[in-house]
């Protein structure tokens, strides 16, 4: 499993929001990769 998040140094200067996980394609077999962001349109955060 590979978990990417891209770096926000302003992450502090913001209010707290919750993070959308998203399932992306993966070229290596047998690894998962998981894209860790802010939500897009139509997506939703869980609580």
């Amino acid at each position: 499993m590979k978990v990417l998040k891209k770096p926000d140094p302003h992450l502090w200067d913001k209010s707290p929001r919750r993070n959308c996980c998203r399932v992306e394609p993966s070229k290596e077999e047998g690894t998962m990769v998981i894209d860790v962001g802010e939500c897009r349109k139509d997506e939703f955060a869980h609580k």
